[in-house]
């Protein structure tokens, strides 16, 4: 990646292309995304494009980042398997079904909104796993 922030600073480009052709796009991808993470690179579009023509799109932003590199903690994550498990539940019965203090259940709930990882709506501001939310998971299983 020190090319790559060699040739930014030398061009002063806002924006990079990088084509990678053959069966090792996905790797080429895969290893790019993995240096963004790395090295905090922000706002960050890719695209693949297949044989087909077919092209896909990806977003890397700055809160994407955070919440896919910022190890969630035993209790956030029980939280958060909380909220996958029963969708729409209030932060009082999270509460109850943990057996956490509903003070420190809003509290690492509103850090979870933060990270994106959930949302709140509906009459009753029940909460909602994002898509985000079975990565971050996953990555708190496998650390």
């Amino acid at each position: 990646m020190e090319w790559l922030e060699e040739k930014t600073a030398q061009t002063g480009a806002a924006h990079t292309i990088i084509e990678a052709t053959g069966g090792a796009r996905i790797l080429t991808v895969a290893a790019l995304l993995a240096a963004i993470t790395m090295t905090g690179r922000h706002n960050i579009e890719v695209y693949i494009q297949s044989d087909t023509n077919q092209v896909w799109q990806a977003r890397v932003t700055p809160d994407l980042i955070e919440a896919l590199t910022t190890p969630l903690t035993r209790e956030k994550a029980r939280i958060l398997q909380a909220i996958t498990q029963a969708p729409g539940s209030t932060p009082q019965a999270i509460a109850a079904r943990t057996g956490m203090h509903p003070k420190t259940v809003q509290n690492h709930i509103t850090k979870l909104k933060k990270l994106k990882l959930v949302i709140q709506k509906g009459r009753n501001r029940g909460l909602y796993p994002t898509p985000r939310a079975k990565l971050a998971l996953h990555k708190t299983k496998t650390t």
